[in-house]
């Protein structure tokens, strides 16, 4: 399939998903296990990039890590961590099964939903010019992990002998033996290898007799380093914005205005809300604002927030009151 940025090739590409491509309607069935070797090449095995993530339940941050590494606590708030903590596999790219039909009708194209990026800086916070009204942080090298959890936001099953993949099933078939239950229907009686040619060799993928080479409950994802700010705001009483709507209204005006008194396109800056834990142990949103491109944007803001959030508020007070705009 046709190389895209991270986002829209798991949002088009993701397995299960069926895209138009010259006309015709394809099934991404699976992702292509070439690291270093060319995407033709054929019986090219190659270690894959399994690596975990986690997101902290209490403050909001989030990492990656190597399969290797100990994650036992949060780097930021120091919490240890109970269940949330995800595999992931970073795909050099996405294919179809050279052997399935395929046809013309462009009505049964759909998507793979794409997760919320997880969106992390690092550093300590900083308070604004009135501490009472909220605080800040900016960093460089902040982070953006992109990813796909499939349809039932288990992950994906994947077989690492092939590449074939399936999303996980939303509930185990209690009929199907014990061994198997857990996986998709697909991955419960040996299948087809995915690329590779089909002659007079056997089309059965080897790993389907070795229970190591499926994988299952992975998600499909990438880790990005990018200029990062996060801006926590507090109201006349010192309250945390507890409401995710208003929080994301604010984070897009407050994109808008970042963008104006930068002087760059809107679209080079993205706009989201996490969940956060400060230090004085205050819960609430954090507005968070990044490069798409790490252009060195984000984190050249923080001495001009006053001027961006003052620029914010003219957007959203409108002169008649019925702006759909604002």
């Amino acid at each position: 399939l046709p190389s895209r940025d991270t986002v829209t090739a798991l949002r088009e590409y993701a397995p299960g998903a069926k895209v138009v491509i010259d006309g015709l309607v394809y099934k991404s069935a699976g992702i292509t296990l070439n690291w270093h070797a060319p995407a033709s090449a054929q019986n090219v095995k190659e270690i894959q990039s399994i690596r975990r993530t986690w997101r902290c339940r209490e403050c909001g941050s989030s990492g990656t890590a190597g399969s290797a590494e100990e994650i036992t606590h949060c780097t930021d708030c120091g919490s240890v961590f109970s269940g949330n903590i995800s595999e992931y596999l970073e795909p050099a790219g996405f294919a179809v099964d050279f052997y399935e039909p395929v046809d013309n009708d462009i009505s049964t194209q759909c998507f793979i939903p794409v997760e919320q990026p997880w969106i992390n800086a690092t550093g300590n916070w900083m308070p604004l010019a009135n501490p009472a009204l909220g605080s800040y942080r900016s960093s460089s090298a902040g982070t953006v992990f992109n990813h796909s959890a499939g349809v039932s936001h288990s992950g994906y099953a994947i077989c690492l002998e092939c590449g074939r993949a399936e999303p996980m099933p939303t509930q185990a078939d209690n009929d199907a033996p014990p061994e198997t239950r857990h996986l998709p229907k697909l991955f419960r009686t040996p299948h087809h290898r995915l690329r590779g040619a089909q002659g007079t060799d056997s089309p059965e993928c080897k790993g389907s007799h070795n229970p190591y080479s499926i994988k299952p409950n992975l998600m499909l994802g990438q880790e990005a380093y990018t200029d990062v700010l996060e801006l926590q705001l507090n109201d006349l009483q010192g309250h945390c914005i507890s409401e995710p709507v208003v929080a994301y209204s604010l984070a897009v005006a407050f994109r808008s205005a970042v963008s104006g008194v930068l002087g760059v396109e809107e679209s080079e800056i993205g706009c989201d809300i996490k969940p956060i834990r400060l230090p004085t142990k205050i819960t609430g949103y954090a507005i968070v604002i990044y490069d798409r491109n790490a252009s060195g944007y984000c984190s050249s803001v923080s001495d001009r927030i006053r001027d961006a959030l003052m620029d914010a508020r003219k957007l959203l007070e409108c002169p008649v009151g019925q702006c759909h705009s604002a």
